[in-house]
């Protein structure tokens, strides 16, 4: 029950979407504090009609930017960190949550058990109160017992009765 509730549970997901979403960003953070090194290229031709004709003209250009960024307050290292600090805080999220629910399923399941335990126990009651009641009323037919004593255990019986859809009622509830 706990490796389904695992599997299903959107709040599990939610967890696992933003630890993916951390691990990205916590990368992308860290490189800030290496050089980086761009480069571009293009071609182009272009026509151009000129009195002996046509001529095509060709450009050609190649591009490249070096830069870095001298961390002297320490604002790139300290970006690092915290973006660092903030995968750390998703993973420790999505352990959380799903210790959460594996503590929920297991006194779900723990309740509907002792539901089931409780709801087994009236239905056996119930019973013993029957047979009570079918004994006082044959004493009562021997003149062994009141008219009193059968009314009460009558009452009895029905208050038993009454007890047996609460109690399922609650298992219901505790299921779902």
């Amino acid at each position: 029950l706990i490796e389904e509730a695992r599997t299903n549970s959107p709040s599990i997901q939610q967890a696992w979407t933003r630890m993916a979403h951390a691990d990205p960003v916590a990368t992308k953070s860290g490189a800030a504090r290496l050089p980086s090194l761009n480069y571009s290229g293009s071609a182009a031709t272009s026509k151009q009609k000129t009195a002996g004709g046509t001529d095509a003209f060709n450009s050609f250009g190649l591009g490249l930017n070096a830069a870095y960024e001298v961390d002297l307050w320490g604002r790139v290292k300290s970006q690092a960190e915290a973006t660092a600090l903030d995968r750390e805080a998703s993973r420790e999220q999505l352990h959380t949550a799903a210790i959460t629910l594996a503590s929920q399923t297991a006194l779900n399941w723990s309740g509907i058990m002792a539901q089931r335990l409780q709801t087994e126990l009236i239905h056996q009651q119930l019973k013993a109160n029957k047979t009570s009641l079918e004994l006082i009323e044959l004493r009562a037919r021997q003149s062994r017992a009141s008219a009193l004593d059968v009314l009460q255990q009558r009452k009895t019986v029905a208050a038993t009765e009454a007890r047996i859809p609460l109690a399922e009622l609650r298992e219901n509830l505790l299921s779902n």
